[in-house]
């Protein structure tokens, strides 16, 4: 059960410091922790209201359902924007390898007159892109998951807002980021390179 001081508190941000709670009809507050296997909402409300017709039990459910409903619907919106991202990063790497080759005909001229093969030069252009797409996904990841981390966990506290980040083995999600982003550089510069390079003779 919350004593006066731990309900001063909570009403102290509405009413301010100098609440005198002894002269409000504030109800008694019992703070319920959940075990890991939770409990049962129910047979917990109906044995409240036939040995305590006035207690009222609230754990929250109606105000985090549609917190979690949005939440869920931003992961699958995540995911969708994940793919267009990925799309759209091929489409610039395409036509920055093809311009960078472009600009380069005179050097790849050159390369091709000293015995240089395609896959020779295609490969310097493929390696700078999928470095690139690497690092630059790097930091995007780290950036994201600081973010995420600075969100209040479900351990953290009874807020709305917590429980929508990640948790144990979903941290390593994440990391597939860079990885994924170098293998659509990598395969968007090849693409692009040998193309390029196949129509000038």
């Amino acid at each position: 059960m919350l004593s006066d001081d731990d309900q001063r508190a909570l009403l102290e941000p509405w009413f301010g410091p100098d609440l005198p709670l002894d002269t409000l009809p504030v109800p008694r507050l019992v703070a319920i922790t959940e075990s890991p296997g939770g409990y049962d909402a129910a047979g917990l409300g109906a044995r409240l209201a036939g040995e305590a017709p006035g207690a009222v039990l609230d754990d929250h459910r109606r105000w985090r359902a549609p917190l979690a409903q949005a939440a869920r619907r931003m992961r699958a919106f995540g995911l969708v924007a994940l793919g267009l991202i990925a799309a759209t990063t091929a489409a610039i790497i395409t036509l920055a390898a093809t311009a960078a080759l472009s600009a380069n005909a005179r050097v790849i001229g050159v390369l091709r007159l000293v015995g240089a093969r395609d896959s020779y030069i295609a490969r310097a252009f493929v390696r700078r892109y999928t470095l690139r797409a690497f690092f630059g996904a790097t930091g995007g990841m780290l950036a994201g998951m600081a973010g995420v981390w600075l969100m209040p966990s479900g351990a953290a506290g009874e807020g709305l807002l917590t429980g929508i980040g990640f948790a144990g083995p979903e941290w390593g999600l994440p990391l597939l980021i860079p990885p994924l982003a170098a293998l659509v550089a990598f395969a968007a510069t090849r693409r692009a390179a040998f193309a390029t390079l196949r129509e000038r003779p």
